[in-house]
């Protein structure tokens, strides 16, 4: 029997996914410390284009899910891609902020137009009844990046300098997004005559999933939904967490904790190691077990991480490589179903409008994390304050999960009960 295509396409996304989120989200942190001291930046300073990079994505997402409903998804990812292989070799040349945050910016564009929301919606027309198997897998891919890709930059960075370290970063992108998509990747199952799962086009056994697929709700209908409301609040308050968390980690253990530049690398490969292992399992657990519940398994395993990052102290390598694989395990599983759980409730062909509107709230979450938690370590010159607000935030995301989980058991009783 030939392998349905869609796992293919998921490979190229993988690939895609790999290489853009893998350097920008993943991997552009270990930069920091070197320009704080290149530059003399201080924490609110070198962390201002992420976060000016994840408010221009909030902006540029809502017309990007236009562009990607209504044209080639493809062709737009490759516009997006494109775009980041330039500013990454731009970066290189970088010689202040203003440069720096027009470069931001220009990621900003490109991973609206390339970035998770256009890998989901793909995946989302190619796969159904297995999606969180998928998902897990394609999401998985952009922690791998995390893992190996800093190693990398790192031994570029000591061996030569920052700028080499940058070349070769969008090098890398490039191979890494712009030939996989060209190759591998497709807009759906229908350019190949298939449908959603692998199912042959034409045929009359058009399942309800696949119905679902076609139809699904409006934006508008999604609007009238109170679980749209506190899902929104539940990714926000998650990716408050997770965006700043990525961004400063290697500010705070590198200066606050003094480890070394190898030790940070260490760091973040033991991390990003354990998020590939937790995207795809959590990925598969969701296919076996309610999906909020996955998301609270997996936001409770993030929290023991924030909380052993809070506890960590210098000279401390094994604890530091603990936490490591406690918060990437944790972050992973929150990631991914966070995605699955947006599939889950809203695929359908206007699937790309509702997740941008999502990725719009989690990215202006994400840049005011990034900046409320750099005000606070500067004024207190710690960042003990930002991980217990942290821990805090986490709690409440658990909270309005459980009750999120409550309304779709009361949903679909009386759901039942109507068929009776």
């Amino acid at each position: 029997m030939a392998v349905y295509k869609g796992w293919w396409v998921l490979l190229g996304l993988m690939l895609v996914y790999f290489g853009s989120n893998g350097l920008l989200t993943n991997s552009l942190q270990l930069f920091y410390p070197v320009f704080t001291e290149e530059f003399g930046w201080d924490t609110e300073t070198v962390t201002r284009p992420a976060s000016v990079m994840f408010f221009l994505g909030a902006i540029t997402s809502p017309f990007a899910g236009i562009l990607l409903d209504r044209y080639s998804t493809r062709h737009i990812m490759l516009i997006g891609l494109i775009a980041i292989s330039i500013g990454l070799f731009f970066l290189s040349r970088m010689q202040n902020q203003t440069q720096m945050l027009i470069i931001y910016a220009v990621f900003a564009c490109g991973l609206s137009l390339g970035g998770m929301a256009s890998n989901m919606l793909v995946l989302s027309r190619w796969f159904k009844a297995k999606i969180g198997l998928a998902a897990g897998l394609l999401l998985m891919s952009s922690s791998l990046g995390g893992a190996v890709l800093p190693k990398i930059l790192n031994y570029t960075i000591e061996q030569y300098d920052w700028r080499q370290a940058m070349l070769v970063a969008s090098v890398l992108g490039g191979l890494l997004m712009i030939v996989p998509l060209i190759i591998l990747v497709r807009n759906s199952p229908a350019d190949f005559g298939l449908k959603i799962d692998g199912g042959v086009a034409g045929s009359d056994n058009l399942s309800a999933l696949e119905e679902n697929q076609n139809i699904g709700l409006t934006v508008l209908e999604a609007l009238r939904q109170p679980r749209f409301y506190l899902l929104a609040v539940v990714t926000a308050t998650l990716w408050f967490v997770i965006v700043p968390l990525l961004q400063h980690q290697s500010l705070y253990i590198k200066q606050d904790l003094t480890y070394s530049g190898n030790e940070l690398a260490n760091f973040f490969s033991f991390m990003f190691a354990s998020s590939v292992i937790g995207k795809l399992s959590f990925g598969w657990l969701s296919d076996f077990i309610d999906k909020h519940w996955s998301l609270i398994v997996s936001t409770m395993l993030f929290a023991l991480g924030v909380f052993g990052l809070s506890r960590l102290q210098p000279d401390q390598a094994i604890n530091m490589y603990i936490c490591a694989t406690a918060t990437g395990l944790g972050f992973a599983g929150v990631f991914s179903n966070i995605q699955i759980l947006f599939a889950n409730y809203y695929a359908g062909k206007n699937y790309g409008k509702i997740l941008t509107i999502f990725v719009m709230l989690d990215s202006l979450a994400g840049a005011a994390g990034i900046w409320i938690i750099a005000r606070m370590r500067d004024s207190s010159g710690s960042y003990e304050s930002p991980l217990h607000l942290m821990l805090i935030l986490l709690i409440i995301s658990m909270l309005i999960t459980m009750l999120l989980f409550w309304m779709s058991k009361l949903s679909t009783k009386k759901i039942q009960e109507l068929k009776i």
